[in-house]
């Protein structure tokens, strides 16, 4: 199931690395980064924006990686395609 459209997600990531998400973002989705509006871009953190995907991150000082969601995220994500697989309607 390609994803065709987010509108609006926002991300927490830690500071000072901007550059990889850069990296990420633009390099590897293809994204590309906007300007956030000036009173924001000093808090840190990067906007990736086209027509249908609008990605932001916002930078938090005590930031931790959740290690479970992972699992749990791509699990659900497995099932909802699976369930909307025309390949399943056919079994």
């Amino acid at each position: 199931m390609p994803v065709r459209s987010l509108h609006h997600v926002q991300l927490a990531m830690p500071p000072g690395r901007e550059a990889e998400a850069r990296a990420f973002y633009v390099d590897v989705l293809g994204i590309p980064e906007v300007v956030k509006p000036p009173h924001l871009a000093r808090r840190g953190g990067c906007w990736f924006e086209d027509a249908s995907v609008r990605v932001h991150l916002g930078v938090e000082a005590d930031f931790r990686p959740v290690r479970e969601a992972t699992r749990r995220s791509s699990s659900w994500a497995w099932r909802a395609s699976w369930r909307s697989s025309p390949r399943r309607a056919t079994r």
